[in-house]
This record gives C-alpha cells, sequence and structure tokens, in this order.
C-alpha cells in the first residue's frame, strides 16, 4: 500500500501526481515542478479546463469539501526563503481551479524549496554568495507553479484507478468516470 491508496480528490480516486513547467530568465531555462498527494474537495466539484463536472453523480461520496493536500515544490530558479514561501502559498490557487474552495475540513500543506543556492559543508569563507530572483518579475514563476500544481493534481486523478476499498467503499478514478460520464 502506498501513501496515495486511501485518497479521494474531489470524489474520485485521488493519490499522488506530478507536473513540471520550464521558464525562461535572463535567457536560461528554469524548471518548478509539484508533486502532489491529493485528498481534498466536495464530490461534484471537480474542474477540468473550465468545465465542470459532477463526480457525486455515481457515488455515494461526501459532499463537503474536506480532506487535504500536499504540496511540495522544486525548483532550479535562485529564490529566497520568503520568496518560497511566497510561491508555495500562491500555488493553492491550483486547488480553486480544480473545484475546491479549500473548505473548513481543509489542511493543506505547501512547502517549497530550491537547489540553486548550494551551501558547502565546510567553507574557509565566512560570507557566502546567494543569488535571489528579482521581486519585480516574480509573477511568472507564481503563474507556472499553480499551473504546475492544477496539472499534478489532474495526474494525480488519471492515474487514481477505480479501487473498493475498506467496508466495500467504492471510488471511481476519473478515466472510468469520464468513460460513464461521456456514455450517458
Amino acid at each position: 500500500m502506498g501513501g496515495g491508496t486511501g485518497m479521494i480528490c474531489l470524489g474520485l480516486k485521488g493519490g499522488i501526481g506530478s507536473a513540471s513547467r520550464i521558464l525562461k530568465i535572463d535567457g536560461q531555462p528554469y524548471t518548478i515542478g509539484a508533486l502532489v498527494m491529493s485528498n481534498f474537495g466536495a464530490a461534484g466539484n471537480l474542474v477540468i479546463g473550465g468545465h465542470h463536472y459532477d463526480t457525486g453523480k455515481y457515488m455515494s461520496a461526501g459532499s463537503l469539501d474536506r480532506g487535504s493536500i500536499i504540496i511540495i515544490l522544486g525548483t532550479d530558479i535562485p529564490m529566497s526563503e520568503r520568496q518560497l514561501k511566497r510561491t508555495a502559498k500562491r500555488s493553492v490557487i491550483a486547488l480553486a481551479r480544480t473545484g475546491s474552495c479549500c473548505g473548513n475540513g481543509s489542511g493543506d500543506i505547501a512547502l517549497a524549496f530550491t537547489t540553486a543556492n548550494q551551501v558547502p559543508h565546510y567553507s574557509g569563507k565566512d560570507i557566502l554568495p546567494m543569488k535571489m530572483f528579482y521581486d519585480e518579475h516574480i509573477d511568472a514563476v507564481f503563474e507556472a507553479a499553480a499551473e504546475a500544481v492544477e496539472e499534478a493534481i489532474l495526474s494525480s486523478l488519471y492515474h487514481g484507478e477505480t479501487m473498493t476499498g475498506i467496508r466495500g467503499k467504492y471510488v471511481m478514478g476519473l478515466l472510468d468516470f469520464i468513460q460513464k460520464y461521456e456514455s450517458d
């Protein structure tokens, strides 16, 4: 059993998903990647590309926006601790894009880290150089992070397979749901 096995996202089988975006910054490519464990949202609220899907239609999943998501963002963009925190906070926009309102029962976690500023274990210097992104241009990073998290959520749904769990609880995977949804 993996960490994503019992996850339910927006009424469908959730779990682990990932995605990334590449940005050109000062003529160089930089990557921001997202890894999520999706277990949030109310059944009936799924939104993909602006289209609403009633995921509560074929199962008796709860109608409250509960559960949580864990979001981990990794990047090679040189960013300060404050910038990473701001990026992590804004990545939660992806939950709204996919149909969640981050309800009362939600305990969402978003973390971000960069590999750009490597600190040596031992140094002959007391002051070390550090690069950081210019704040006035950081909106592109926020947008890329939100897009990557949105796609990672959809990836978790796409890879989630229909299953019957404990006490006979039936949870449909996205692919089976769409097939049934389109045949009706």
